[in-house]
């Protein structure tokens, strides 16, 4: 009895199930690598999120007591140098010392002025630099061209 390629044709048809069914499996697991990545990712970003939201300590308050402190131990270091100055050179010389320091807290504030002075003209004349570079450049890439 003739099978007119019926059973070719049966074969190919199950050959193309076959290969569809592999092909959609592997679809699958493509989608679901996606799909587990992109849940990966949420979980990461919302772990990110509450770490930023976690509260963090304000530090300040330690900071100005530990400053408190310090200025504390510096008036009673004051207080107990100026009883000793006084002591052996007398009241008169306490004097001069403060004389001496307010004349050292001046410079400095001078010395702190120069600086941010000298600054300001090292940065104008940067600048200056940077303007003349710029213009060569221009200058020399797109200038004059005869």
């Amino acid at each position: 009895m003739p099978d007119f390629g019926i059973s070719e044709g049966i074969k190919s048809v199950s050959g193309a199930m076959d290969a569809t069914r592999k092909a959609t499996k592997g679809l699958t697991k493509s989608i679901e690598a996606v799909q587990q990545d992109a849940v990966d990712v949420a979980k990461q970003r919302i772990q990110e999120k509450r770490q930023s939201q976690k509260v963090r300590p304000d530090h300040t308050v330690l900071r100005a007591y530990n400053e408190y402190t310090l200025l504390l131990e510096v008036k009673k270091l004051e207080e107990k140098m100026k009883d000793e100055v006084t002591k052996k050179y007398g009241a008169k010389a306490w004097n001069e010392i403060q004389v001496i320091k307010t004349r050292m807290l001046k410079e400095e504030k001078e010395n702190q002025v120069d600086y941010e002075d000298q600054l300001k003209k090292v940065r104008r004349v940067q600048f200056y630099c940077f303007l003349a570079a710029a213009w060569i450049a221009w200058y020399l890439t797109w200038g004059y061209k005869g």
